[in-house]
């Protein structure tokens, strides 16, 4: 983590007095919270508000702080993912073709801002990516009771582990799983495949709460930067692969960019068309101070 504070917490942060410290911080904001009575509407007011649906019992302050940790740790690991999924795209000039042919609309800002429509990455290459590369690789899960699955007895409090970098490589599920193809997550195809052979961020009730949050982060990096630029590979650059929190790669993703001069053009245009629209809206209500009077004014 080159160029954050020393006291920003990280995976050796239990050195030097970084988790005390994040605890500490954390701790402060949470007393405020507790004593202001004002509603914030973000995470940690959601958290304090939270209450298990069987007991009725709220966090408490430590849960609270290993809580918010957890939400900054995977808030830096996803970024981690999406240069993946750029070295796969520089790799594909298709994929990056058509999301610029066929959604030319699609690729602006305030599209994806939800200001103006629906943001469509299509193909949806984030799906090709996080299949070949899913930020979690392999996942957990406690038995909660005796079960039979197939030939094999689970017991009860047994741990499970699901190996979702093999089950995005089966054969059995998937035609070509080694080959990057965004088009095979298509709405049509989804519906035809069985719902937990894709998992890139786990499944079911204890699925990763920050998919929502990450799906939309990667959609709005692709989609501004696939329109603003041509991807292509670097000669002979292959990513190597660690597990860490989530699947990163052990350096970073190089890529060569060419700007579209096409788009940069057009993005021009429109600034001096609404300029221009907006200057003749203050000229319609006598509110147009040319520099001339602007000085004489004064």
């Amino acid at each position: 983590m080159v160029g954050l504070p020393k006291a920003f917490p990280h995976r050796v942060f239990s050195k030097c007095g970084r988790r005390s410290l994040f605890a500490g911080e954390t701790n402060k904001i949470i007393a405020a919270r507790r004593r202001g009575g004002t509603y914030h509407n973000d995470i940690l007011d959601l958290l304090i508000a939270a209450r298990d649906p069987e007991t009725g019992r709220a966090l408490n302050d430590e849960e609270l702080t290993a809580n918010l940790f957890t939400f900054v740790a995977a808030g830096h690991e996803t970024p981690q993912w999406h240069s993946l999924a750029l070295w796969l795209l520089a790799k594909d000039q298709t994929s990056q073709a058509g999301p610029r042919r066929s959604h030319p609309g699609c690729w602006r800002m305030r599209h994806l801002c939800g200001t103006g429509g629906t943001a469509h990455v299509h193909p949806p290459s984030h799906s090709g990516s996080d299949a070949l590369f899913p930020p979690a690789p392999a996942i957990s899960r406690q038995a909660r009771e005796d079960v039979t699955l197939g030939a094999h007895r689970i017991s009860k409090h047994a741990q499970i582990v699901i190996p979702i970098w093999s089950l995005h490589r089966n054969e059995r599920l998937w035609d070509d799983p080694h080959g990057f193809d965004p088009d095979r997550f298509s709405a049509e195809d989804a519906k035809a495949r069985h719902r937990f052979s894709y998992l890139p961020f786990g499944g079911g009730p204890r699925i990763c709460v920050g998919r929502s949050f990450a799906m939309l982060e990667i959609v709005t990096i692709l989609a501004t930067l696939v329109r603003e630029f041509r991807f292509h590979p670097t000669p002979g650059f292959k990513p190597q692969l660690f597990a860490s929190v989530s699947l990163r790669p052990k350096a970073d993703c190089r890529c060569k960019l060419k700007l579209i001069v096409e788009t940069a053009k057009e993005r021009l245009r429109q600034h001096i068309a609404h300029a221009s629209v907006f200057a003749c809206g203050r000229a319609s209500r006598g509110t147009l101070v040319s520099p001339v009077n602007q000085s004489s004014s004064r």
